[in-house]
C-alpha cells in the first residue's frame, strides 16, 4: 500500500519530472457558453504528444482512493503553519 501523499500550501514543490503528476482534482476550462463555442480557436492538438484511451484512464481514475483535508485540520509542514484561501 502506498504511503498517503500529504501536501500543504505552505511548502514549496519541487519541480514534475511528468506531465502527469499525482493529482486529486482537475480544474476544466468553461468551453461554451450559450452560441459561444470557443474550441476550434483556443485549443490545437500537441504535437509529439500521446493521448491516452479516455475509457481505459477514467477506469483508473476512478478506482484510485484519495482524501481531501481541509487546511485547518493539517499538521504543519516543515514548521510552516498551512495558509488557507
Amino acid at each position: 500500500m502506498l504511503e498517503p501523499l500529504r501536501r500543504s500550501r505552505a511548502v514549496p514543490l519541487s519541480p514534475f519530472n511528468t506531465t502527469n503528476p499525482d493529482h486529486v482534482f482537475e480544474l476544466h476550462p468553461v468551453t461554451q457558453e450559450g452560441d459561444l463555442d470557443v474550441r476550434d480557436t483556443t485549443f490545437n492538438p500537441i504535437t509529439g504528444y500521446t493521448y491516452k484511451d479516455a475509457e481505459a484512464s477514467f477506469v483508473a481514475y476512478e478506482n484510485v482512493r484519495s482524501t481531501i483535508i481541509p487546511a485547518e485540520k493539517m499538521e504543519p509542514a516543515r514548521g510552516l503553519e498551512p495558509r488557507t484561501c
